[in-house]
């Protein structure tokens, strides 16, 4: 979604949730313009550790992000 303006990646998101609440969708961004679309809970990071990588969840609000 880089070369979306950040208008159309908000309208995009919310259209992606409104089409049903019962599947999954994975979304992966750098920008947190883009992570701040979603509720708690519904964000999770990737962490490389000792050569690991990881999946954590995100435990603050992501409307908080910069």
């Amino acid at each position: 979604m880089i070369s979306l303006h950040i208008e159309w990646r908000r309208k995009l998101i919310r259209w992606l949730f409104q089409l049903n609440d019962q599947i999954q969708i994975i979304i992966a961004t750098h920008s947190p313009m883009t992570a701040q679309q979603v509720g708690k809970g519904q964000l999770y990071y990737l962490k490389r550790e000792r050569g690991k990588i990881e999946l954590d969840p995100f435990t603050g609000d992501p409307k908080t992000l910069l």
